[in-house]
Order: structure tokens, then C-alpha cells, then sequence
């Protein structure tokens, strides 16, 4: 099924939709000047292609953007993903494929769109046994647990009022990392960064600002989104 922004209400997330600032189902994008992938969270931040992107099928027919692990990634900045101290949360679906690129990162929010300005990362390792957490003031935990690749799987991260970080791996908690450093990036990165990049699959990318989803209500997201 090809979702849309009006899934977002339906999903049992209740109010928790409001507080999506982007959403980007990587179902499809626009070639131009410019090329994009569209925003359905209401807000029109779309996200730039930075380099060559495919779309590749699902099992169920729909489409995913599929990452080459060398010069391709997504970019957008706004304001509103400087969080400061509020609750956030971020969620996407992965297919890493065996044989990935050292430090993959699905996902990094920074200052200037760059590896050195990070201030929110999920990198892996060259093992698939443990991955970082990287947080606001720059450092990082190592997480460790066993990916599993040549699947989907769902990733996110929430922070909440005491500046706990969770990380998240099919709904089910992996670790955790404490850092209550104001959060001031304003660059939300997809599949990589100028440095390090993904190889596979991302599908259904959101960024919530001002709210750190429940269990309930990131497994609600996984029901809605589950990609064979």
C-alpha cells in the first residue's frame, strides 16, 4: 500500500501526529532543478537528493529509495529540528543488505550538514553486532546487539524530558544514552552524510519535535508501515 499524509492520523498515534515535522515515505520523488523526495507531514520539508537515487519494489508492490552506499543521501534544514531540550523522536525503516560500507548512518541531525557537526547520529559498525548512539553534545554509546541484514527493519530513537536517549530496533529497546545538551541542529540527514553512507533501502522517514512516542505508539507506526 503507497501511504499518504492522511495514514498519519489513522495510525493509533492520537495527537502525537501533530508533532510529525516531516515525513518522507520514500515512495517516490520529483526530478528537477532540484530533485526531491516530498514531505507529507503537512509541512512541505522536502527532502533534497543529494546525488543519483533509485526507486527499487517492495515485496507488496510499493516503492522504496534505494541508497548505493557511495554518493547519495537526503538533506533538508529547518528550524524546527533544532529541538532544544524538548522530546523528539525519530523512526524509519531500513533494508541493510549484507557487505555495507563502514559506519553506515541512516540518520544524523547536525549543524552543517556534515559527520564533524553532528548532534544526533545512528551509525554501525563494520560488525553487524553493535551500533553508536551519538547525542547532542557529541559523544556516543555503543549498542550493542546483532542486526539482522537482507531484512527490514524498523529503527528510532527518542529522547525524553530528562535527556534520556533510547534506541529502538524492532520495538524493542536496545540501550540507552543520557545527555540533556540543548539540541540545536537544523540539518536532518537520510542515508548518510558527505563521509559515510548507507547501502539499501530507507522507507517511511519521520522526525517528531516535542514528543517521545511511547512503545505503544511506535509499535502502532510499525503495524502501520510493516514492509515485508
Amino acid at each position: 500500500m503507497v501511504l499518504n499524509s492522511k495514514n498519519l492520523d489513522n495510525w493509533g498515534i492520537g495527537s502525537a501526529a501533530d508533532y510529525c515535522k516531516q515525513y518522507l515515505p520514500c515512495t517516490n520523488y520529483f526530478l528537477s532543478t532540484n530533485n526531491y523526495t516530498p514531505d507529507l507531514s503537512g509541512n512541505a520539508l522536502h527532502a533534497r537528493i543529494m546525488g543519483d537515487l533509485i526507486q527499487k519494489k517492495c515485496k507488496d508492490g510499493s516503492n522504496a529509495l534505494y541508497f548505493d552506499g557511495t554518493g547519495n543521501y537526503l538533506q533538508s534544514s529547518d528550524s524546527s529540528f533544532a529541538t532544544g531540550t524538548s522530546q523528539m523522536t525519530v523512526c524509519f525503516w531500513w533494508y541493510e543488505p549484507s557487505g555495507t560500507p563502514n559506519y553506515p548512518t541512516p540518520i544524523s541531525l547536525s549543524t552543517e550538514g556534515t559527520y564533524q557537526t553532528e548532534h544526533l547520529a545512528i551509525e554501525g559498525r563494520n560488525s553487524t553486532a553493535s551500533c553508536l548512539l551519538k547525542t547532542a553534545n557529541g559523544g556516543y554509546n555503543t549498542i550493542t546487539f546483532d542486526r539482522i541484514q537482507n531484512a527490514w527493519n524498523f529503527w528510532a530513537v527518542s529522547r525524553n524530558t530528562s535527556g534520556v536517549y533510547t534506541l529502538y530496533y524492532n520495538c524493542i529497546s536496545k540501550g540507552t544514552r543520557t545527555d540533556t545538551t540543548s539540541e540545536s541542529g537544523t540539518y536532518l540527514l537520510w542515508g548518510g552524510n558527505p563521509s559515510y553512507k548507507i547501502t539499501g533501502m530507507l522507507r517511511d522517514c519521520m522526525y517528531f519535535n516535542g514528543i517521545a512516542l511511547t512503545l505503544p505508539q511506535l509499535k502502532a507506526i510499525y503495524n502501520a508501515t510493516y514492509i515485508e
